[in-house]
């Protein structure tokens, strides 16, 4: 399933998240001012956080993704940043709604990851199935073969 968030605060700024990708399109003029334009492809997997400044009457909020290998832009850089998007207080639940939608996806990968068995664990229950005579020696390598490649 796609989700996508349209935020119209300091430049048209879309994101989409599917089920392996975050899509980052910004158009308009203080997105190319902010030496910010085109899209960019973030993979769930190498998402690491996500931060969330609210909006105020008269500060617009940011949305950070923090990813594998980069470094976080902080202060009042953060508009430049291309892992960052702003938006305005009008726009404050959309924004939470985001993160919410990505930390789902984060979480629900990781456990899957987490949930399958190593390939030693694998081979393992091969050996053991192999030792209590449930499978042959050829059955034992087939297996194997298919596990290893």
């Amino acid at each position: 399933m796609m989700s996508t968030f349209e935020f119209k605060h300091g430049g048209k700024t879309t994101v989409t998240i599917d089920s392996e990708n975050l899509r980052i399109d910004r158009k308009g003029f203080f997105n190319r001012s902010s030496g910010l334009k085109g899209e960019k492809t973030i993979k769930l997997s190498m998402i690491s956080s996500v931060k969330i400044i609210p909006a105020s009457a008269i500060k617009a909020g940011f949305i950070q993704f923090g990813v594998t290998g980069n470094k976080d832009v902080k202060g009042i850089y953060t508009a430049g940043d291309e892992n960052t998007i702003m938006f305005s207080k009008k726009e404050q639940g959309m924004a939470e709604e985001l993160k919410a939608a990505v930390e789902r996806k984060i979480y629900t990968e990781r456990k899957q990851e987490s949930s399958s068995p190593s390939l030693a664990d694998e081979l393992k229950k091969l050996l053991t199935l192999k030792n209590e005579g449930v499978l042959t020696e050829e059955e034992f390598q087939q297996q194997k073969q298919k596990l290893l490649s």
